[in-house]
């Protein structure tokens, strides 16, 4: 099984973040303004790390521009990014074949 999601410590650029670098400080976030979205990670401006608790950014795999360092992975890491994974898509309702799966309200 593929494990989708980055590892702790990643540093990635963001489409569209004019060069600025962040690290992966964790999963499954919901923003303040969209209570109903969840997304893929948090993260703290690198290399300065937390600073303020308004400065955490909110981003999914999509908006990654360009991985410059992997966090550490070992098997505990691939298990639980294994869970994640499957927790997210049951979360947002996409079945193993990566389709969104399809609820009564979808069928009228």
């Amino acid at each position: 099984m593929q494990v989708n999601y980055l590892p702790i410590g990643t540093v990635v650029s963001l489409k569209g973040g004019e060069n600025v670098r962040v690290m992966v400080i964790g999963y499954a976030q919901m923003g303040e303004n969209e209570p109903d979205k969840i997304y893929d990670y948090a993260s703290v401006v690198y290399p300065q790390g937390y600073t303020q608790p308004d400065r955490l950014f909110l981003f999914d795999n999509g908006d990654v521009d360009h991985v410059f360092a992997m966090g550490h992975m070992d098997d505990q890491q691939f298990l639980f990014g294994q869970q994640l994974d499957k927790a997210m898509k049951e979360v947002r309702g996409i079945s193993e074949g990566g389709d969104k799966e399809e609820t009564p309200d979808d069928a009228e």
